[in-house]
């Protein structure tokens, strides 16, 4: 495969964590359009290269081509990856990350701005996801009972 197939529209590197921006499947990084979306907000938010409406989601046959390629590594890592982060939240809300998600995403670039607010939003997640356990485990030992709870949603 040609590598250069795979170039993020705004690095201009080959992709890390590919996400298809618009119906042409104009490709960028997950980081590269989280900060698109961030920084642009007065705009439509149109695909930069075609300018068609964007209509975000991973791609199966990109995504693992695009983990075959070698690219350098420009930044120091973080302690936590947004790219970890945003896949646990599309499974926090049973989202088909093959599917259009840029409502999603719109929202997570504009509420994971620092490396606070990343890692604040890994906590909460992984708070919500034991609390699910939890809730389940006790469901099942029939010491909790739901109907008592009505208005709190686990």
């Amino acid at each position: 495969m040609d590598s250069s197939l795979y170039k993020c529209c705004f690095c201009l590197s080959t992709v890390k964590n590919p996400l298809v921006m618009c119906y042409q499947t104009h490709v960028g990084c997950f980081n590269c359009i989280c900060q698109h979306l961030r920084h642009d907000v007065l705009s439509q938010h149109e695909c930069p290269l075609c300018r068609q409406a964007l209509h975000i989601r991973y791609d199966r046959l990109i995504s693992e081509t695009a983990s075959t390629f070698h690219r350098s590594k420009r930044r120091k890592p973080s302690t936590v990856d947004p790219h970890e982060v945003f896949k646990k939240l599309l499974a926090l809300k049973k989202k088909d990350k093959y599917r259009v998600f840029t409502r999603t995403l719109k929202r997570f670039a504009n509420a994971a701005v620092s490396e606070e607010d990343l890692e604040q939003l890994d906590q909460d997640i992984q708070n919500i996801v034991s609390a699910r356990i939890s809730a389940q485990r006790l469901l099942d030992q029939k010491l909790y009972d739901p109907a008592l709870y009505t208005n709190i949603s686990i």
